[in-house]
């Protein structure tokens, strides 16, 4: 896979899976599986956290509204570990996040816990992901092919 072929899967993969997340929070509180107070820390703590995130992403998307791809730029293939290392970083985090989600929802863990678990997993995930998405969504003299 070339390296456009992959930023662009991986952009729209942490788009919506961070979408979704969001509107699976407001229907898990529809379904009275958070209370106003939970949902309202539940936001605190995660809004910030993606925002930092999906701003890579729009930032990257704004900036190549109307570039072409750099000369030679669309033949550069991305290496299967830096493949595996990133899919596996991102599925894992966002996945962790949509379960525990779920699972204090549906009272299967405390929502203290829940807190505590985000804080625990964005410390962790936070600075890799941070990574990857910094290097993947590189904008305009950032770019290196």
């Amino acid at each position: 896979m070339n390296v456009l072929n992959y930023r662009d899967r991986m952009g729209k993969f942490i788009l919506f899976s961070n979408i979704f997340l969001f509107l699976l929070i407001l229907i898990l509180y529809g379904c009275k599986g958070f209370t106003e107070e939970e949902l309202t820390e539940l936001l605190k703590y995660l809004v910030p956290i993606k925002s930092i995130y999906l701003t890579a992403v729009v930032k990257f998307v704004i900036d190549q509204r109307n570039q072409a791809p750099s000369p030679g730029h669309s033949h550069f293939l991305v290496l299967p570990l830096y493949k595996t290392v990133t899919r596996s970083l991102i599925y894992a985090h966002i996945s962790i996040l949509y379960c525990l989600i779920i699972f204090s929802a549906l009272n299967i863990i405390t929502f203290d816990f829940l807190i505590n678990a985000i804080v625990i997993i964005e410390s962790a995930f936070g600075v890799y992901i941070g990574l990857i998405v910094a290097d993947m969504f590189k904008t305009g003299s950032e770019q290196v092919n």
